[in-house]
């Protein structure tokens, strides 16, 4: 009796889990988009158990889109899924960054927001990034905001506990069962797997777990061991700056622009733990409209533009403009400051309080601190530890997932980036190791996620095309030196005036336009009456001559930004934060003699107002020419 009662228990729990997995196809996740109708993309939700042990029969529904490959041939390659990083990423959001890669000349590629992320169901405490954000944005010791942030990771997870969510169904040893569901959905013998960053660590235990679902791999930023991932994490931070204080002391022009760059470093951080700098920002990005930094968010600010090819370009000019308390600079930092916590911060709880946290030792972490200069680490990943041990005090059935490697022989391709501060170069090493069949791409240019440039996508692409093969650079990107942003004219309205022409409003723009519209008229207009009429009065000779020069003036400057402004933002977006290459310095000059000549062009006309013939034309050109010079004290770029 009681063995017939176990096979239906059996039978029971093994139907539940068969009913729970289905797929159901969508409209576009993004029906707005115009370029996304264009592609043969395949949208929708792939429903699992939300616990794969059958205990339960909840589930959960995962996004997924699968990107056919533009390849007509009925032989085609191996498919890719695409397993973002954080943990708490989803792969989805670039989904147009996925659809002109190379590897759709042979390959599906499939993006697939892993569960609790992005746009798969549940959502696990979508908003806590920004409560996140916000303690980081108040001036308090690392102790404070450890607090806070453990009060509001316990927030969440009371919510999560009281809406039935099994907090601890969220790990890799499930996002690999997922995975296997997903390809066999979709009917692949088998295919590559793409991990990037964290997602690396989750395509091991995937590789692991199903090595005959796994047909090569693809670690971008790849995790060694996940023992180190908390311990060593000053250890590789440091190392990674100090790669940038070497390469910019041996760089003759980062050099002579930023001198003795590491005692810069250390120096603003002793600065702002005596004198924090406030800043103010868009309300729409702060409620309070303001961010202090202090010692802390300094040094996880320069942490996360490590992780960035261009942010870690502008590095030596932002330390030093740290240093120099450029407040509207740092003012534009904070909103590239705010998508370090984009996160979907439940699933990163969840994931870390599950398998990484506990497979971290706090001790370890702390002596390892001490053999850096930055002894007390960086607060911002310390305070995990305080909010996994509020967090798995509160779970009875917590799970600790063990550390694995790479356990089967399959063609792996990593990529590394000389920079990276969380993921180090060396990591690539160690998993060579484990593996046969393994090739390896330093980049020497970035730092996080490196397999994203034009050459890397082409390498990626030869790999997945012919495995057995070392993919081979089009380029020297691969092996080329950083090149350090220098030679910069410092003037704080140039990142005013970028975000104005970078979101245009017609609203804004509109004078400006009809004021330049009028200038060219004025310009060529009195140009040719000149030519026209031989004699004239004096005063009207100079009037026009001093609108011809102020008009003229007035369309270059504006013009002349408009080209610097594009011309600095193709070589590096970030350099708009500080001003421009000193290149464009004589816009600044001569927008000084455009206002110079202006004010002349007011002060005749007062004094020969009498004179002057047609008033009404020559108060629409003085107008016209004002208004000009107004967008410039406004953006701030001149001021008195």
């Amino acid at each position: 009796m009681y063995k017939k009662l176990k096979l239906l228990l059996v039978f029971f729990l093994f139907s539940v889990t068969i009913q729970a997995q289905h797929f159901e196809k969508t409209e576009s996740f993004y029906p707005k988009s115009e370029t996304l109708k264009n592609e043969d993309i395949e949208w929708g939700y792939l429903t699992v158990p939300e616990n794969w042990n059958g205990t339960t029969d909840k589930s959960v529904k995962l996004a997924v889109a699968v990107i056919k490959s533009t390849s007509k041939n009925k032989e085609k390659g191996s498919p890719v899924v695409v397993i973002e990083g954080g943990p708490g990423s989803g792969a989805i959001n670039a989904v147009w960054s996925w659809i002109s890669h190379p590897l759709r000349e042979k390959s599906d590629i499939i993006l697939i927001d892993v569960r609790g992320t992005g746009l798969s169901e549940p959502k696990l405490c979508p908003d806590l990034g920004n409560e996140f954000f916000k303690i980081l944005a108040k001036n308090q010791t690392p102790a404070e905001d450890a607090i806070e942030k453990a009060t509001a990771a316990m927030k969440c997870q009371r919510k999560l506990l009281i809406e039935e969510i099994d907090v601890t169904a969220y790990h890799s040893g499930n996002i690999a069962k997922d995975l296997h569901s997903l390809k066999t959905y979709l009917k692949y013998d088998n295919w590559t797997v793409y991990g990037i960053s964290y997602g690396t660590y989750m395509a091991q235990v995937y590789a692991n777990n199903f090595p005959q679902d796994v047909h090569t791999l693809i670690l971008d930023s790849p995790i060694s061991d996940i023992k180190e991932y908390y311990t060593n994490n000053t250890i590789n931070y440091i190392s990674s700056l100090n790669k940038v204080f070497t390469d910019c002391k041996n760089d003759p022009d980062c050099n002579m622009d930023y001198p003795d760059l590491e005692n810069k470093y250390y120096e603003t951080i002793e600065k702002l733990q005596k004198n924090p700098i406030t800043v103010e920002v868009n309300k729409d990005i702060i409620e309070e409209g303001t961010f202090t930094y202090n010692a802390e968010d300094f040094k996880i600010a320069i942490h996360q533009a490590l992780y960035n090819q261009q942010l870690i370009e502008v590095l030596p000019l932002l330390i030093y403009e740290f240093n120099n308390e450029n407040k509207e600079a740092l003012s534009e930092l904070v909103v590239a400051f705010s998508g370090a916590l984009s996160l979907d911060y439940g699933m990163y709880y969840c994931v870390s309080c599950n398998e990484t946290i506990p497979n971290n030792s706090y001790e370890t972490y702390e002596n390892n601190n001490k053999t850096t200069k930055l002894k007390e680490g960086l607060s911002f990943y310390a305070s995990d530890f305080v909010v996994c041990d509020s967090w798995n005090k509160k779970l009875e059935n917590n799970i600790k997932i063990d550390s694995v490697g790479l356990q089967v022989n399959v063609p792996t391709l990593i990529f590394t980036g000389k920079f990276d501060p969380i993921t180090p170069e060396t990591n690539g090493e160690a998993l060579q190791s484990k593996t046969t069949t393994t090739y390896i791409i330093n980049t020497k240019t970035t730092g996080h996620a490196s397999s994203f440039s034009w050459s890397a996508k082409k390498m990626v692409n030869q790999f997945v095309k012919s495995p057995n093969q070392r993919p081979k650079a089009e380029t020297t990107e691969i092996n080329q030196k950083v090149s350090f942003i220098n030679n910069i004219s410092i003037n704080k309205g140039i990142s005013k005036m970028g975000n104005s022409f970078g979101s245009p409003d017609i609203l804004f723009f509109g004078p400006l336009l009809i004021a330049l519209l009028v200038c060219i008229i004025t310009f060529f207009g009195y140009i040719i009456s000149m030519f026209k009429k031989k004699n004239g009065k004096k005063t009207s000779l100079i009037m026009k001559l001093l609108f011809i020069l102020s008009s003229a003036i007035g369309v270059v400057l504006v013009f002349g930004f408009i080209i610097a402004l594009i011309s600095t933002a193709d070589n590096n977006l970030y350099t708009l934060a500080f001003g421009f290459p000193e290149e464009y310095e004589y816009l600044f000059t001569l927008l000084y003699i455009f206002i110079a000549v202006l004010l002349c062009t007011i002060i005749y006309f007062i004094i020969s107002i009498r004179k002057v013939p047609s008033i009404g034309v020559a108060v629409t050109i003085l107008f016209s020419n004002s208004l000009i010079a107004l967008y410039f004290l406004y953006w701030g770029i001149i001021s008195f």
